[in-house]
């Protein structure tokens, strides 16, 4: 069947250019099942929503899917229903985090989704494209949900994937381009989450299947992968963006070595960047990532207030998360350290326990290039433990399309708007002039680029993954 996969996200929501390796992954199974499939990344393109409209009308795809995120679930299905009034006559699936627990609600208060797909879904799709080719029914897929004549119905969970290495790597569409973009080239090593923490989705969302909810690649297929991709783009960094780069406990560990020693070995001298919780971050292992090309890593503090790690549940002390940037910062490896400011529950101790974790980890983070990433308030999304208090304390506002909390405290409500408006409006202000010579370098390359730059160096409109 001809597929059509879309990224609706604007431009204007998202920090830097990004390949969606949910939809590379999809396309990748896709293609390799038979189906004709194309990717539109709406925030590479550069479009709004009424261009990206005009896009899908005329191409008329038999099926449309969408990658479905809360902060722009309305538009986009707002733009889906003008579409099908206008003639559009394309089968609609979404999935996605938002979809996978709203399911009941997108099919029944949304006539123009056919079907939305739950969890990972990889195998789920290629199912689907297969029946509504040979015009089976659908209840034989599982980990669906659709509207049956008047009513819904929803199939038993897919398990997880559990052989990684099964699938085929990801289509590699955008690449090119989000990389002229000043974008990063972007891998996956692990799926999944083994944490719980109490303010994020991706645990939740994992555990909607059966099967472990973090799973790791072979190391041998994961160097295969970063080796044809260093060939295909020999001077760009690649970003890991697993949820969790090392695994849990002891083996997690030992894994994540033998990783780091398997890729020195090879001599592929790749600089790549990792996401990390602080309670992995050690200096024997951080060393042994270091020397085989680890040079950026994320990390997930969250608070400098042990109530708010407590409320989080992100099992670790502020103590270890100083520890965490200490050892970085004596391995000289850059790091971005992620904070968020305010949540539910937050009171004025906890505002002036984080401003002090800053102040007593300042001589960490203000070296080089280092960052520090603030996430002004938690977004609470459907499917979380921060839901279900919130739920049970009825303090949850709005509908599933725009969930909101009030915070109890004035005084910190006050502070979170001021706050809002700092990073709403002034820091990007800020971040764009402070990169603006980066910017004017990279387009000075740009322009000087020889014009006999040969056709092999240029990604093609819709491509598949590097031969294996």
């Amino acid at each position: 069947m001809n597929l059509l996969l879309i990224d609706p996200a604007t431009r204007d929501g998202v920090p830097e250019l990004y390949e969606n390796m949910g939809l590379a992954s999809l396309a990748a199974s896709t293609r390799q099942a038979g189906h004709q499939t194309e990717i539109l990344l709406n925030h590479v393109e550069g479009w709004n929503h009424r261009r990206l409209g005009r896009e899908i009308m005329r191409r008329q795809p038999e099926v449309l899917g969408i990658s479905l995120l809360s902060f722009n679930a309305r538009r986009t299905l707002g733009m889906l229903r003008r579409l099908k009034a206008e003639g559009l006559g394309s089968r609609v699936v979404v999935g996605g985090h938002f979809p996978t627990f709203n399911d009941l609600q997108l099919i029944q208060e949304w006539s123009e989704v056919d079907v939305v797909v739950r969890g990972e879904g990889d195998v789920t799709l290629v199912e689907l494209l297969d029946v509504w080719q040979s015009e089976e029914p659908l209840e034989k897929i599982e980990g669906i949900t659709f509207r049956d004549g008047n009513g819904v119905r929803s199939t038993p969970p897919r398990a997880l994937v559990r052989e990684l290495d099964a699938m085929p790597w990801p289509a590699r569409d955008h690449t090119q381009r989000i990389l002229d973009g000043g974008g990063t080239l972007n891998m996956v090593r692990s799926r999944g989450c083994y944490a719980n923490c109490s303010f994020c989705s991706i645990a939740s969302f994992y555990r909607t299947q059966d099967g472990a909810a973090w799973r790791q690649r072979g190391i041998e297929d994961v160097l295969d992968e970063m080796e044809a991709l260093h060939e295909r783009w020999p001077e760009a960094e690649i970003k890991f963006y697993d949820d969790q780069f090392i695994g849990p406990g002891k083996r997690g560990r030992e894994d994540a070595l033998a990783f780091a020693h398997a890729l020195r070995d090879r001599g592929l001298n790749i600089p790549f960047y990792i996401f990390a919780r602080a309670d992995t971050v050690e200096t024997e292992l951080f060393r042994a990532l270091k020397s085989a090309g680890l040079r950026s890593v994320f990390v997930g503090v969250e608070s400098g207030s042990q109530r708010e790690l407590d409320a989080f549940d992100k099992r670790i002390s502020v103590e270890d998360n100083k520890q965490a940037l200490q050892v970085l910062a004596d391995l000289g490896i850059r790091f971005t350290m992620g904070l968020i400011f305010f949540d539910p529950y937050t009171e004025m101790e906890d505002v002036s326990a984080n401003l002090r974790f800053l102040l007593d980890t300042q001589p960490l983070w203000s070296r080089g290039d280092n960052v520090v990433s603030v996430e002004n308030r938690v977004i609470v999304y459907k499917g979380t433990p921060f839901f279900t208090r919130l739920s049970a304390e009825n303090r949850m506002e709005g509908d599933y399309m725009d969930y909101d909390y009030s915070i109890r405290d004035w005084r910190v409500r006050m502070l979170c708007r001021l706050s809002q408006v700092f990073l709403n409006r002034l820091l990007p202000i800020v971040t764009w002039l402070r990169r603006l010579p980066r910017r004017l370098l990279r387009v000075g390359r740009v322009l000087n680029m020889p014009a006999r730059q040969s056709a092999s160096n240029r990604s093609p409109a819709v491509g598949g993954q590097p031969s294996r």
